[in-house]
């Protein structure tokens, strides 16, 4: 029992340091993710998984064949094209650019639990699950739209809690133009806003407002930057919709693709990239395992007034629970990583669980067992890091 009392005591005081150097605790997350993306950014050095898509694609626009993929906005793609342009045409000009955003995308997430008054490690551990979650990691580091959109919605998010709604629709919009998924973000603002904000209608006028006006905007913009030609934003819109829409599991078969409700109800739902090293677009199985739990637990906080609670919830159904009706409705072929965007979601909601398991360890009524709560947390973010290294890149 004393080797036990001796590791309790060791975190106690390792609690007391976390909560007093939160900001530095972010920047040590911060670099070694970094650190990570970097050891890993030219292995393989060759084009991976749909890399060969958009990177290609950039080819094209750089040599001035024009867009191969029309089918999605050219926000990412200006980024893809200035990573060659400034890195050239290998590994670090495709990859250098995902890396910084998703990187960018940690700090905003941290900024956005700030927001909240919420339990004590909350926001620590919340930034912990999201920056080491498998799928995150591998999607900030390949060349697609995704975390280019991610960003996005994120910077979209943190200013529309701060009530900036006016530079909030551009970030939306901007998130949409990355890849037109990114749209889901604003069914999670106007959820959040009819449960918290009623009150502050010029907010939500100036966000209906702007958000299309900003989009319709952005779309010849980056088309001209990436073509040299401006392009009818509506016919190009049309064009995408139509021809995502006639993408189904109906008419193409897809050994890779999955139904919506399969990421969360089915463990190890995967999208290969890469096999040597291990690029797999594929939830940490420590995850995974508390999407579900952990979300349905947030509706008892939600009622009892938690904003925190609220706008994970909001932030879940916009970006993932939408795929459901969605898929059944038009068939439309989806990919585990489309799930990407509602990880903060979920790690915002694991994190609320685990910082209240630590609370009961301030119960002085449990105790000698009061040190269990601290174990079970951090045996738990211990894991979620190992499977990161066994599963990912990183130590192959």
């Amino acid at each position: 029992m004393s080797l036990i009392t001796a590791i309790s005591a060791r975190l106690r005081g390792l609690g007391h340091w976390l909560s007093e150097h939160e900001f530095v605790i972010v920047l040590i997350i911060l670099a070694v993710t970094l650190g990570m993306h970097f050891a890993t950014l030219t292995q393989p050095g060759i084009l991976i998984g749909d890399e060969s898509h958009y990177v290609k694609d950039a080819r094209s626009i750089l040599h001035g064949y024009g867009m191969q993929r029309p089918e999605h906005p050219s926000l990412a793609k200006v980024f893809i094209v200035w990573g060659i342009r400034m890195f050239g045409d290998n590994p670090w000009g495709w990859r250098l650019f995902p890396i910084l955003f998703s990187t960018l995308s940690i700090l905003l997430f941290f900024l956005i639990c700030r927001r909240f008054i919420s339990l004590k490690y909350a926001a620590l551990m919340a930034v912990f699950l999201f920056a080491f979650e498998n799928m995150s990691f591998v999607q900030g580091s390949v060349a697609m739209l995704d975390v280019y959109s991610v960003t996005f919605m994120l910077l979209a998010f943190w200013l529309y809690l701060r009530g900036n709604y006016a530079p909030s629709a551009i970030a939306l919009a901007a998130s949409a133009v990355a890849k037109l998924g990114g749209a889901f973000a604003a069914i999670a603002i106007g959820l959040h806003w009819l449960m918290t904000r009623r009150g502050q209608r010029l907010g939500l006028l100036k966000m209906l407002l702007i958000t299309p006006a900003a989009f319709l905007a952005l779309m010849p913009l980056t088309d001209y930057a990436v073509l040299g030609e401006w392009l009818n934003p509506i016919s190009r819109l049309k064009y995408m919709l139509g021809t995502l829409s006639s993408l189904t599991f109906a008419h193409y078969a897809s050994e890779v693709a999955s139904r919506p409700w399969e990421w969360v109800i089915r463990p190890l739902v995967y999208f290969p990239y890469c096999y040597g090293p291990p690029y797999m677009s594929m939830l940490t199985v420590t995850f995974w395992a508390l999407i579900i739990p952990s979300m349905l637990y947030m509706f008892w906080p939600a009622i009892k007034g938690s904003n925190w609670a609220r706008f994970s919830l909001c932030w879940f159904a916009g970006t993932y629970l939408s795929y459901i009706p969605m898929n059944l409705i038009t068939d439309r072929i989806t990919y585990v990583f489309y799930f990407y965007p509602t990880v903060p979601a979920v790690a915002m909601a694991i994190a609320f669980g685990l910082a209240q398991l630590l609370e009961l360890g301030q119960v002085p009524e449990l105790g000698r067992v009061r040190w269990i709560p601290r174990i079970v947390v951090s045996s738990y973010l211990v894991a979620h890091l190992v499977i990161l290294g066994v599963i990912g890149p990183v130590f192959y």
